[in-house]
C-alpha cells in the first residue's frame, strides 16, 4: 500500500513539474504549411470620412493618402502602398472610397452593378479573379474575390457601393501561401467592422 502510495505521489509529482517546464509551441512559419494565429486586434483605426472603424493587430503602421489608406504589418509596405505598386512584404490592408462620378470617368458604367465594380477593379489592378462569392460589409450588399496579381502576390477583396460611393478593401500578401496563413487575422478584421456612432 505504502510503495502504491509512493508511486502515485512520485508520478504526480512528476506531471506536475513537466508541466511547468512545457511552453506553448508557436505555430510554424517558415515554410509557409502552417497558419498564423489570429493575431490580437488591440489597435483601433476610424476610417476618415467613411463612418466605420476596424481593429488591427498592435504595432501595425497606417498611412493615408486620402482618401486612401493602408494598415500594414510591416512600415515600409504602408509607406510605399501611396507611392508604388510592389507587392507587399507582409500582410497589408488597404482602404479606397471614391464617389460615382469619378468611378465613372475611369469606366464604371452609369447604372453599374456589383459585377461591373467587380470588372473595373480587376481591370485597374491586374487581377486574375480566383473566387467569387456574395458578401455584406458595411451594411451592404458587396462581392469578395479573392485575386492573383500580376507580380505573384494574392489578395483578398471587397468591394461594394455605399452612399453613391464605390469602396474597395484588400487585403494583400506577397504570395497565396502568406495569404492563406492570415486568413484568420483578415477574418478578424472584417468582422471587427463598425460603424461609429457619432
Amino acid at each position: 500500500m505504502r510503495t502504491t502510495v509512493f508511486i502515485i505521489t512520485l508520478t504526480s509529482t512528476f506531471a506536475l513539474l513537466l508541466s511547468a517546464c512545457i511552453q506553448p509551441i508557436a505555430p510554424h512559419t517558415e515554410t509557409g504549411d502552417t497558419p498564423v494565429a489570429e493575431m490580437q486586434l488591440n489597435e483601433t483605426f476610424q476610417f476618415p470620412d467613411f463612418g466605420f472603424a476596424i481593429n488591427h493587430p498592435t504595432g501595425w503602421t497606417v498611412n493615408t493618402c486620402p482618401p486612401a489608406f493602408v494598415i500594414a504589418a510591416d512600415p515600409v509596405d504602408a509607406e510605399q502602398f501611396c507611392n508604388s505598386d510592389a507587392p507587399p512584404s507582409d500582410l497589408a490592408m488597404g482602404f479606397d472610397h471614391r464617389d460615382l462620378n469619378f468611378m465613372r470617368s475611369i469606366g464604371l458604367p452609369a447604372d453599374a452593378t456589383l459585377d461591373d465594380l467587380v470588372a473595373l477593379n480587376q481591370r485597374e489592378f491586374g487581377q486574375e479573379i480566383l473566387d467569387d462569392s456574395e458578401t455584406m460589409l458595411f451594411g451592404v450588399p458587396a462581392r469578395r474575390v479573392r485575386v492573383a496579381y500580376d507580380q505573384g502576390a494574392a489578395g483578398i477583396a471587397y468591394a461594394g457601393y455605399l452612399n453613391d460611393e464605390a469602396f474597395l478593401l484588400s487585403f494583400d500578401a506577397p504570395t497565396a501561401e502568406a495569404l492563406d496563413m492570415h486568413l484568420a487575422t483578415i477574418e478578424a478584421m472584417v468582422a471587427s467592422l463598425r460603424a461609429i456612432e457619432e
